[in-house]
């Protein structure tokens, strides 16, 4: 009953009405340069912008999604030498991933609105 309804109200599209693209990205921003080591804060703002990417990923910022990309892919690997402590590698892996992947649509969106 309910996702029926979010189907009729066509939930996305309110969304692009308000700005929600522009103002993940700024979210994203503010994340990163109030706390770096908030991941558990950055991950949901990426999960937010990965579930509405293929919408919204000409408004994200190429170069914060780099930074993080590059950041949680070295965080995963020095994170697996850790033997004697909890890894957190999957965790910054998924994230990783998730910033790669919105790129992937970022660069899709933008070569065909190109070739437009």
């Amino acid at each position: 009953m309910l996702i029926s309804q979010y189907h009729r109200v066509n939930l996305e599209n309110l969304l692009l009405e308000q700005n929600w693209c522009s103002h993940l990205n700024e979210l994203l921003y503010l994340l990163v340069a109030a706390d770096l080591e908030d991941h558990d804060a950055i991950e949901k703002c990426i999960l937010a912008m990965h579930s509405v990417a293929d919408k919204c990923a000409s408004y994200y910022s190429k170069d914060i999604l780099v930074k993080l990309q590059n950041r949680y892919k070295t965080l995963a690997l020095n994170d697996v030498d850790k033997s004697d402590e909890i890894s957190n590698s999957d965790f910054f892996n998924n994230i990783y991933d998730l910033c790669t992947d919105i790129l992937y649509r970022k660069n899709i969106k933008t070569e065909a609105d190109q070739a437009l």
